[in-house]
């Protein structure tokens, strides 16, 4: 995933409790598709223990599914770029070079303050004038570290093409 030549200046994941939030998101719209087709179906179609099955089962494939999902994810900060990996149908890897970086937004949704963790934003010029980063570093325990190391790199790299005359 790293370059040659690249030194390791931080790596990590996200927190194990973010499972829990890819679980509880998933299932609130589980639950509100199992309560459209109750509403619109015959109540006689659900009666007693069934119910427990069509909504447990698939709560407990979510959480599955989502700690596997968990295991795949991998940030990493270089000298020289952002580095995210992860996925199981869908694998994305993106790489941003620090001197593209124009705004690191931290950001808490109420399931993050109740858990503990942050998010940390990587967005570029080059998004699309979209509000989404280029790259998110979800559930981190500790993000004043990593923001810190992205503001120190994103100085120097500018320093640095302003020496160099590149950019």
């Amino acid at each position: 995933m790293v370059s040659s030549g690249e030194k390791t200046l931080w790596e990590g994941k996200p927190s194990k409790k973010i499972i829990w939030k890819w679980t509880i998101l998933k299932s609130f719209v589980l639950l509100a598709i199992f309560a459209v087709f109750f509403f619109l179906s015959s109540p006689l179609l659900f009666g007693g223990s069934p119910v427990l099955l069509i909504v447990i089962l698939p709560v407990l494939a979510f959480a599955g599914w989502n700690y596997f999902l968990w295991k795949t994810y991998e940030y990493r900060l270089t000298d020289k770029n952002a580095y995210f990996k992860g996925g199981i149908l869908l694998k994305k890897q993106s790489i941003v070079p620090f001197f593209k970086i124009t705004n690191i937004p931290n950001t808490q949704d109420v399931l993050d303050q109740v858990l503990g963790f942050t998010t940390v934003g990587i967005q570029t010029a080059g998004t699309g004038g979209q509000p989404f980063p280029e790259v998110s570093f979800e559930g981190l325990v500790e993000p004043d570290a990593v923001t810190e190391i992205l503001k120190s790199q994103i100085e120097k790299s500018r320093k640095s093409s302003v020496r160099t005359g590149s950019e």
